[in-house]
């Protein structure tokens, strides 16, 4: 299965998810912002806390 899982990803021409944690963690945080004004601020304070810990 893992096999089969990784021959479809390598054959994925779609858009490509960013590969830094902290753009992943960024685009969510805009995505939610408006709607969900708490949990932005729960993700804006995960990515400083990865970010000082240096992840």
């Amino acid at each position: 299965m893992l096999a089969r899982m990784k021959s479809q990803l390598a054959e994925w021409e779609g858009p490509k998810p960013p590969e830094d944690f902290s753009e992943t963690a960024e685009m969510l945080l805009q995505e939610v912002e408006e709607e969900h004004p708490k949990a932005a601020g729960l993700v804006r304070e995960i990515i400083n806390a990865l970010n000082s810990i240096g992840v």
